[in-house]
């Protein structure tokens, strides 16, 4: 695990799992007795967090993944604080296992990895929502930012955003999505254009680290969407099963330089994030009605 201050009042924890350095970031901000933990990450070796921000005074998942929310119940059972998570998330995190089995079936040996995460304190697990949240002296704005997830929310702090994963991911130096089945591509390009709209300066992302152009980021990233989107819609208009289409896109597209990183340096619990993604995308264009254009 590596610690990293970004500001006064953030630092960044590498989570470094597996030995694997800028792939899961959890982030801190010092609140005025506490440390607010928003996405504390996998459950495996999440207590290294205290060894950091040792005293938790709140928790925020952006969504229920178990990369992003899978530690916070135990966090929670040492720091004795409120888990703040969409309302759609909160039964998911009180009783883990609907989303337990999701996550096998999804991610497969990765959430083995990752670790079941353990049940929430449903006396300590509030719903959030869009608007407003104050808490240990920081104020925070909360967006409703669905497409990754249908629970997905993203936060504003001053002139900074955490943005879950509906920024996508900067890995391998390369900019690239996170679209997993089920995935909404037209809500997703909405919510982009949404956080576009308060004009970050700087992005956190959890894949990985501190973006500072927040703006210039987040419209690469839709021209990103629209561009894979295109490309899938082609291959599916020629009757392309996913397989060949992956193909395409891993060959020929604009992530065929993330794609042959990944597999070269990536951790096996991420791996197979390029691959999930196209079919998140292939998957919602199959939805739409196939090979047409897809809708935003």
């Amino acid at each position: 695990m590596i610690a990293r201050k970004l500001s006064d009042n953030i630092v960044m924890i590498d989570r470094e799992l597996g030995g694997y350095q800028g792939f899961i970031a959890t982030y801190c901000i010092r609140g005025e007795s506490g440390w607010i933990v928003v996405d504390p990450g996998p459950r495996r070796d999440v207590e290294q967090i205290l060894s950091v921000c040792p005293d938790i005074s709140a928790i925020i998942v952006t969504h229920i993944h178990i990369d992003h929310a899978g530690g916070g119940a135990t966090l929670q059972m040492v720091s004795k604080t409120k888990i703040y998570v969409h309302p759609r998330g909160v039964k998911h995190l009180i009783d883990p296992s609907a989303l337990w089995d999701a996550s096998r079936r999804i991610l497969m040996d990765a959430a083995e990895y990752y670790m079941r995460p353990e049940p929430a304190d449903p006396r300590l697990t509030e719903p959030l929502d869009e608007g407003f949240l104050k808490v240990d002296g920081v104020e925070l704005e909360v967006m409703y930012t669905p497409g990754h997830a249908s629970h997905h929310l993203s936060l504003i702090h001053g002139d900074d955003m955490f943005p879950g994963d509906a920024a996508g991911l900067y890995l391998c130096g390369h900019q690239a999505p996170t679209t997993p089945p089920r995935y909404e591509l037209g809500m997703a390009l909405a919510s982009i254009d949404k956080m576009i709209s308060r004009s970050p300066k700087r992005l956190f992302l959890p894949h990985f680290g501190l973006i500072k152009d927040g703006v210039g980021f987040l419209r690469s990233y839709s021209r990103l969407l629209t561009r894979l989107a295109e490309l899938v819609s082609k291959c599916m208009s020629k009757g392309l099963s996913f397989e060949e289409t992956y193909r395409v896109v891993k060959e020929e597209g604009p992530l065929a330089s993330y794609i042959r990183c990944m597999e070269r340096r990536g951790p096996p619990y991420m791996r197979e994030s390029p691959n999930r993604s196209i079919l998140g995308i292939y998957d919602y264009l199959r939805r739409k009605g196939g090979g047409g254009r897809f809708l935003r």
